[in-house]
């Protein structure tokens, strides 16, 4: 039987040592909205969490990304997209750049911060992307860009058209999570005999 009063849960993260999106994202080559084709040229990962991200990736795809895409941007939303910075909320944009009422969308956009956590994948933004807009591009995160989010490594591709690769990560467990799930009920069955 499973004991679950001695159960040790895997250790929260401090602040400081949490993945910060720059870390998981920056490496990834620069792509426009509605972007659908293969990515520019990749360089090479510059911190440990995207080394990470890329173990398994073979000699001759080193150089390549994958599911490095992204939706269109309606020109309206783009000249929002243009006015906010990271932590502009919905209601800080001028009457003429929203669409939505305020009252029932305070932060229907999301600019992202390059230096903190992103906020968690869900499986709306195969519907709508618009909490997930670039730090720094006039655009939503790519699908690999949302697949690095939830610690995907890059060697992991997804089946079917881009709404349902979006739909496939939001509704997965991260396997970083899963991961350190796995090790801490692993060790508390050993424990437990």
């Amino acid at each position: 039987l499973f004991n679950s009063d001695d159960f040790e849960w895997p250790e929260i993260l401090d602040e400081n040592e949490r993945i910060t999106l720059r870390d998981a994202i920056s490496d990834l080559p620069a792509v426009e909205a509605g972007w659908d084709e293969e990515a520019g040229e990749y360089k090479g990962p510059t911190t440990e969490y995207q080394k990470s991200m890329r173990e398994g990736m073979t000699e001759n795809e080193f150089d390549k990304v994958f599911d490095h895409f992204t939706r269109r941007v309606r020109p309206d939303d783009l000249k929002a997209f243009k006015l906010m910075k990271s932590g502009t909320k919905y209601s800080d944009l001028p009457q003429e750049n929203r669409r939505y009422s305020i009252k029932s969308f305070t932060d229907k956009y999301n600019r992202l911060n390059f230096d903190k956590p992103c906020r968690t994948i869900t499986a709306h933004m195969s519907k709508d992307s618009y909490w997930y807009i670039h730090p720094e591009q006039q655009r939503t995160l790519t699908v690999r860009e949302a697949a690095r989010v939830m610690s995907f490594p890059d060697w992991f591709r997804f089946a079917g058209a881009q709404a349902v690769s979006f739909h496939q990560i939001g509704e997965a467990v991260c396997p970083f999570v899963a991961r350190a799930l796995g090790k801490s009920l692993f060790e508390h069955i050993q424990k437990n005999n």
